[in-house]
């Protein structure tokens, strides 16, 4: 690395780190994105119930549609941009694109229910 020895960080994957890396891709998504609507609580009701309300619809959206954001809230907006980069259960071309897509990945959080 770039810094002296001594200052140099090393890190290192916890027990509940590892358990988390070997779960599926849909298990792992779940558990952020709930993480996220719950850290969104924290920060507001409003903010909360937007992120909630976004991340129950982009499921049932078909993929490689594209959708106005002009439709969603501000709040809505925010935590599109975080779903696509951090997620990947929406697409936007830019992060203050007019348009979105959900993605495949998105419709793949219902197949939890269905295999429940």
């Amino acid at each position: 690395g770039l810094a002296p020895a001594q200052q140099q960080r090393r890190w290192r994957t916890s027990r509940e780190g590892k358990r988390y890396l070997l779960e599926s891709l849909l298990s792992q998504v779940w558990k952020v994105l709930l993480a996220y609507v719950s850290l969104c609580r924290r920060v507001s009701p409003a903010a909360h119930d937007a992120a909630l309300s976004l991340a129950l619809r982009l499921p049932l959206l078909p993929a490689a549609t594209d959708y106005p954001s002009d439709d969603l809230s501000e709040l809505q907006r925010r935590a599109l941009t975080d779903f696509a980069e951090l997620l990947g259960i929406a697409f936007q071309r830019k992060p203050n694109s007019r348009r979105f897509y959900a993605t495949p990945h998105a419709a793949s959080l219902l197949a939890a229910f269905d295999s429940a």
